[in-house]
């Protein structure tokens, strides 16, 4: 096997200004774990942010931690709530 490619991507000014705002549920395509579109009712469950406010941390070489800001009004576990922060920060571009 050989070196990966260089996935950079050349963006405009205005992509550059935009990506730092880029928040996950501007996106409405995003799929859960399981292959399902995240509805508006499961959006409005998960606080708005941007990437920063998700505390994306690396604790080792293959380890991160993030915290997904979620609504009182959710039912959901902060393990789903960081499932579906994987599969939405997956979906967008590299943020190189």
């Amino acid at each position: 096997m050989g070196p990966l490619p260089d996935m950079r991507i050349t963006r405009t000014p205005e992509e550059e200004a935009f990506w730092p705002t880029y928040e996950w549920n501007d996106n409405p395509a995003i799929t859960d774990e399981t292959g399902a579109t995240l509805t508006r009712r499961k959006y409005d469950r998960i606080e708005s942010c941007t990437l920063e406010e998700l505390h994306i941390t690396r604790r080792s070489e293959r380890l991160y931690t993030m915290g997904i800001p979620f609504s009182t009004e959710t039912g959901h576990s902060q393990p789903k709530l960081r499932r579906w922060g994987i599969a939405i920060l997956t979906s967008i571009p590299t943020l190189t």
